[in-house]
């Protein structure tokens, strides 16, 4: 016994600490060329250790032994990973957790085992098989909560059984470590939960993990920052605008205090990956107002609807007085909260503030995201702005005010969409000439209810202009359509992503074409033609392709009808 007691506390102890410095500290400073020669020699130390843990077997210290052996059996097999031998790392891990067996909850196993679990669910997680990866990391949660329940004392750390720390001299570093290693599992639970497709414990344990954080003061206040942002995101989804909001200015807050305190920030982080999560928070703060609008729009579009039938449109902050919040109670975010409201707008000046908000944060995010550096970024900054100018134009009661914000979509639309090259950035552009064509087709809805407002015949300036709308409307669903053709033929079948966005842009160009003003009958015939065509396009598509219908239910109904009404039409218009 006093042999073991020995070397644990001085050959054992000088070899185990001799290998964690190599690893934490030395492999830092590894040449490219020799990217593992540090942990390659904690290695060979830590067998050693094993090895001459073996000899000490007897029936005096075997729960010693035992303990000491396991953690050395983890601290090999996370050095195997580390050095990407996942395999023998492994074999290693499952060896610690076979030795601890029914003694997991152990003050000198929990830590151990803790590590080892996590490990395991990081190695499944990395081969793709979450479900495994889950059940790992559940173990290691469930651990730790009945630890801290059952035991509660601070637990050892593999340096401690070696020392022989008692409860009385005990440093607290295995309680840091403890707490530090659950926090690692809440985070891993959050990318595997998130990886399964299940957004809403992925979100909890990612809430909780930002939290623990916090409280534990562990964290880069950049990475930080940016991981509470992104989750708002999950709440502007839900339409939970105060969580999400709450979350966006804590994320601002611990942003500026990065700001503020440069020591601070990650270790090494280069001034662009700063600048980068700076923007980033700022898109998210964008996605937040715009998603704010979107909402808001669609409840004043139901009320006028149905004011006395009103049904929810989708879960929001103020549906459920009653629901738990999860606050960051540590931060004081009265600024960055009192920027923006929480709750829908009714109004185009309450709408105006959320966009204003908006634009200086796509501002913001511009600053990073160049249109000559990010080109698809930009694109999507630009196709941001364009939405948000949608939605508030929705507000606005005066209509040639609200022809005017759609014009100014327009030309921010097609200043990008001149600046990129269609043979690298394709997908983009053919967004770009969608949602111009879109615009356009809007100004042209509002310039017709101007005159039917006024109920009169439109004037010749008005004529043109409708027709020019119409034109420039057709003009870019056509180069939207163009980019599908290969040797100027355009495929038979569209995959999924496509099918919708390309049998819209007919509909719309057979409403187009049915909107030209012209006193030539001539004319007004062959526009009618046209638009008779477009309309045939989507239903014979959908007719060889019936389980596309679906997707375009009420267009391919209009169109139906159209193809059957407006050759009715041009007969009457050929009759002298």
């Amino acid at each position: 016994m006093e042999d073991f007691s020995q070397y644990l506390s001085g050959e054992g102890l000088e070899n185990l600490e001799k290998a964690r410095h190599l690893e934490e500290e030395e492999s830092l400073r590894d040449p490219p060329e020799e990217p593992y020669k540090s942990k390659y020699a904690a290695r060979a130390l830590l067998i050693v250790v094993k090895a001459n843990l073996v000899s000490f077997v007897n029936d005096t210290v075997q729960d010693q032994v035992r303990f000491a052996a396991a953690g050395i059996e983890a601290a090999l097999g996370i050095n195997f990973v580390s050095t990407e031998e996942a395999s023998a790392g492994e074999e290693h891990i499952t060896n610690c957790l076979k030795m601890l067996d029914g003694r997991e909850a152990d003050r000198r196993a929990c830590l151990t085992a803790l590590k080892a679990l996590n490990q395991l669910g990081i190695l499944w997680a990395d081969r793709g098989e979450c479900s495994n990866a889950l059940e790992y990391l559940s173990q290691a949660e469930n651990l730790y909560i009945k630890y801290t329940d059952e035991v509660g004392a601070p637990p050892f750390d593999l340096c401690d059984i070696f020392k022989g720390t008692d409860a009385e001299t005990f440093s607290q570093q295995g309680q840091k470590l403890f707490d530090r290693c659950h926090t690692h599992t809440l985070y891993y639970l959050a990318q595997v939960h998130h990886n399964l497709e299940q957004p809403q414990q992925s979100a909890y344990y990612c809430q909780v993990t930002l939290k623990r954080q916090l409280i534990l003061n562990e964290y880069d206040p950049a990475d930080w920052a940016l991981n509470c942002a992104v989750l708002s995101q999950f709440y502007v989804a839900k339409c939970d605008f105060t969580q999400a909001r709450h979350c966006l200015a804590s994320a601002s807050h611990v942003m500026g205090h990065a700001e503020r305190s440069p020591p601070s920030l990650g270790e090494g982080e280069s001034d662009e990956a700063h600048a980068k999560k700076l923007a980033d928070i700022a898109r998210c703060w964008a996605k937040y107002c715009a998603a704010l609008l979107q909402e808001s729009r669609d409840r004043v579009a139901a009320d006028l609807d149905d004011d006395d039938d009103l049904q929810p449109t989708k879960e929001s902050a103020d549906d459920d007085d009653d629901k738990e919040r999860f606050v960051f109670d540590t931060l004081e975010l009265t600024h960055y909260e009192e920027e923006v409201t929480d709750v829908r707008v009714a109004n185009f000046e309450q709408a105006r503030g959320v966009f204003l908000v908006a634009q200086r944060r796509l501002a913001d995010a511009r600053e990073f995201y160049s249109l000559y550096h990010h080109a698809s970024d930009y694109a999507e900054l630009a196709r941001d702005s364009s939405l948000l100018y949608k939605l508030l134009a929705f507000f606005e009661p005066d209509f040639e005010r609200k022809s005017k914000m759609h014009k100014r979509r327009v030309d921010a639309l097609c200043g990008v969409l001149g600046e990129l090259n269609p043979r690298h950035y394709l997908l983009i552009c053919r967004q770009l000439m969608y949602e111009i064509a879109e615009a356009y087709g809007e100004m042209l809805d509002i310039k017709m209810a101007i005159v039917e407002e006024h109920q009169t015949t439109p004037s010749p300036h008005a004529v043109r202009k409708i027709n020019s709308l119409c034109a420039e409307c057709i003009r870019n669903f056509e180069l939207f359509l163009d980019s599908f053709k290969t040797n100027d033929v355009m495929p038979e079948q569209f995959d999924s992503d496509n099918v919708r966005p390309v049998l819209i842009a007919y509909f719309y160009m057979g409403r187009m074409h049915s909107k030209v003003i012209d006193s030539d009958v001539h004319k007004r015939i062959e526009y009618i033609e046209k638009s008779i065509d477009c309309y045939q396009f989507l239903v014979s598509y959908c007719e060889k392709y019936p389980e596309v219908e679906s997707l375009v239910k009420g267009e391919y109904d209009v169109c139906k009808e159209m193809v059957t009404l407006l050759p009715v039409k041009i007969e009457r218009l050929r009759r002298p």
